[in-house]
C-alpha cells in the first residue's frame, strides 16, 4: 500500500478544496438573507460561518459521513482489492471538487451530498457492479430527498400564515402597544430564539454526537436539557428588547 501513499496526501489537498467549495456554495443557504438584508456584514458572515460550519460539521458531521462511507457500498466489497476502494473514493473526492467549482462558477443550485452519493454509485458499479451497491439504503436517502422539501415547505407555509396572521398585519381593534406590528414581534422575539435554540439542542443531544459522547441519550434527558436551553435563551433574549426597541426607533 505505500505506492498509494501519495493518492492520501493527495485526497487531503482536494478534501480542502471541497471543503473551499462547500464554503463558497452552501454558505450562502445560511447567511444570504441576513447579508441581503443588511443585518449582518459580509465579514461578520464569514466569521460566523467559519466557527458554526466547523463546529456543526465536527460535532454532527460523522452521521451523514457513515451513511457515505458505509450506507452507499460496504468496504467488503473491495476486501481482495482494497487499493480499488482507495482509488474509487479519491476519484469520487475528485469529482465532488470540480463539480463544486463549476456549479459555484456558474451560479448553479447544487447539493454536496448528492454529487458524492451519486459519485459512490457509479464509482462502485464500474467497479464492482450493481450487486455492490446497497440500494435498499440508497433508495431511503433518495426518499428523503424528495420527501425533506415538501414536508420543510408545509412546515414553513404553516409558520408563516401564523407570523403572518399574529405579527405581521396591523389590527385596529388592538389599543395602545399592542396595536403595531413591531410591538408585537417584539414580544414573540424571545419565544422564537427559545424554540429554535431548543431544537436546535434537542436535535444535537438525542440525534448523539459521538464527538460528546451522547450517542445513547435517554429522549426524557434530551427533551429536559433542551426545554431548559429554550427557557435560558427566551430569557436571556427577553432582556435585549429595550435595546431593539430604541434601534428601530
Amino acid at each position: 500500500m505505500d505506492e498509494y501513499l501519495w493518492l492520501v496526501i493527495l485526497g487531503g489537498g482536494f478534501a480542502f478544496l471541497a471543503s473551499m467549495g462547500i464554503g463558497a456554495n452552501d454558505a450562502a443557504n445560511a447567511f444570504a438573507t441576513s447579508v441581503g438584508a443588511k443585518t449582518l456584514k459580509l465579514w461578520h458572515a464569514i466569521v460566523i460561518a467559519a466557527v458554526f460550519e466547523f463546529s456543526g460539521a465536527f460535532l454532527m458531521g460523522s452521521h451523514v459521513s457513515k451513511t457515505i462511507r458505509k450506507g452507499i457500498t460496504s468496504a467488503s466489497h473491495f476486501e481482495d482489492e482494497p487499493e480499488k476502494l482507495l482509488l474509487g473514493m479519491f476519484c469520487v473526492l475528485v469529482s465532488v471538487v470540480v463539480w463544486l467549482a463549476l456549479a459555484t462558477r456558474y451560479e448553479l443550485p447544487v447539493s454536496t451530498t448528492h454529487t458524492a452519493i451519486g459519485g459512490i454509485i457509479g464509482m462502485t458499479m464500474v467497479a464492482e457492479g450493481t450487486d455492490a451497491i446497497e440500494w435498499s439504503k440508497v433508495q431511503l436517502v433518495v426518499t428523503s430527498w424528495f420527501a425533506s422539501p415538501v414536508m420543510s415547505g408545509a412546515c414553513g407555509l404553516v409558520i408563516m400564515f401564523i407570523l403572518s396572521a399574529l405579527f405581521l398585519r396591523p389590527y385596529k381593534h388592538l389599543n395602545g402597544w399592542f396595536r403595531e406590528p413591531f410591538n408585537r414581534s417584539l414580544l414573540f422575539f424571545p419565544v422564537l430564539m427559545g424554540i429554535t435554540l431548543g431544537i436546535q439542542t434537542f436535535f444535537i443531544i438525542y440525534k448523539g454526537s459521538p464527538q460528546l459522547k451522547l450517542k445513547d441519550t435517554p429522549l426524557w434527558m434530551a427533551s429536559v436539557a433542551s426545554l431548559v436551553v429554550g427557557v435560558i435563551t427566551a430569557a436571556i433574549s427577553a432582556s435585549f428588547i429595550p435595546f431593539l426597541k430604541n434601534i428601530s426607533i
